[in-house]
């Protein structure tokens, strides 16, 4: 889905564009094609290690949660096109729609699927992601995971099958749909993900020879967003189409 954010389609961003005005961004919009000033280049593209500004102004463009908010700061479905609950609010089950993972030259590398949600909870667990007390706080399990406890196949995520991913939850929590719009539960393809070098197993990270969600390379993250990364010119631009 498109997300409400400056950047239009083909044009060449002069900062990470922000539809709240926050963060390091200059925010001064120098014609009606939104072109802005940013101060600081972007530091990562996986999403889940970082909570600045500057970074998640390019990575949200770039993908898809379950949910999102429109307009009206409402919750809607984005990747999920619906989702329901038991009876206590622990459990919670979205239906994936169709969607597809691509490279940064556009090319198809695979459906977007259940496994995804459960990938990105493990990678942001493993690699000690910038909101992982968010996740450790909502899913069950996933603290003791960090702490050593239990093996991960334990943790309160399920891909059901493809098009299902299952949450069970530490409390009951009705608002559970717009916790997952964070970044850290923001998908991730598995097989992208550990062919991006040794470091990147799950399970047995090494995140200084992990080379998935690298600053300057757009072909290291796969997308299933609004907009692709054509290029991020340190001090100079930042491009998406």
């Amino acid at each position: 889905m498109k997300k409400v954010l400056c950047a239009s389609l083909a044009v060449l961003l002069a900062a990470g564009c922000s539809s709240s005005g926050s963060g390091s961004a200059a925010n001064e919009t120098k014609s009606e094609d939104a072109y802005y000033v940013f101060t600081t280049d972007v530091q990562t593209l996986d999403w889940q290690m970082s909570n600045r500004a500057t970074d998640a102004e390019i990575t949200q463009n770039c993908v898809d949660a379950l949910t999102q908010t429109n307009s009206y700061n409402n919750y809607v479905g984005a990747l999920a096109e619906s989702w329901d609950t038991n009876d206590d609010k622990t459990e919670w089950t979205f239906h994936l729609r169709d969607a597809n993972w691509v490279t940064n030259t556009g090319e198809v590398y695979a459906p977007v699927t259940a496994d995804d949600f459960v990938t990105t909870l493990q990678h942001l667990a493993d690699f000690n992601g910038s909101n992982l007390w968010i996740a450790a706080s909502f899913v069950e399990g996933l603290s003791d995971y960090v702490d050593g406890n239990i093996s991960f196949d334990k943790v309160g995520v399920e891909a059901v099958d493809d098009k299902t991913v299952k949450f069970t939850l530490t409390a009951p929590t009705p608002f559970f749909n717009t916790i997952v719009a964070n970044n850290a539960f923001w998908p991730i393809n598995r097989e992208f993900l550990e062919s991006k070098g040794d470091g990147c197993k799950l399970g047995d990270p090494d995140p200084a020879n992990c080379g998935y969600g690298v600053a300057t390379d757009p072909s290291s993250i796969l997308y299933n967003g609004a907009y692709i990364i054509d290029e991020l010119v340190s001090k100079s631009s930042q491009k998406l189409h």
